[in-house]
Parts: structure tokens; C-alpha cells; sequence
């Protein structure tokens, strides 16, 4: 006759109040943070390398194309 501890014990646990866990969702919020910045860090350097590689290479392109 297990089944009676059984409900009764579901039954505590579906009555008591919800406790908020803050600390594991600002742990989770600080660590999407960090994340998302070190992303941004990197995708910055890379943009900035590209932009300046282009940029070179376009200027190449057109003094090569006024000296012809």
C-alpha cells in the first residue's frame, strides 16, 4: 500500500510555493552576455581585416587602371 505516501507526497510538492533560483538566471544571463561579446569581438576583428584587405586591393585596382 505504497500508494497513498505516494499522492500524499505529489501532493506536497504541487502545493508549495514556486522558489525562484536567481542566481542560476543571472548566471545564465551573464554568461549569454559574455558569450554574445566575445562573438562580437571576434567577428569585429575579422570585418576589420577584410575591410582593410579590400579596401588595399581596391585602391591597387585603380591606380592600376589610370597608369594603362
Amino acid at each position: 500500500m505504497h500508494a497513498p505516501k505516494h499522492t500524499a507526497a505529489l501532493k506536497s510538492c504541487v502545493h508549495a510555493p514556486a522558489q525562484i533560483h536567481w542566481f542560476s538566471i543571472i548566471n545564465s544571463c551573464v554568461t549569454v552576455l559574455l558569450l554574445t561579446g566575445f562573438l562580437a569581438t571576434i567577428l569585429m576583428r575579422v570585418l576589420k581585416a577584410d575591410f582593410i584587405k579590400y579596401s588595399r586591393d581596391d585602391r591597387e585596382y585603380i591606380q592600376h587602371a589610370h597608369t594603362c
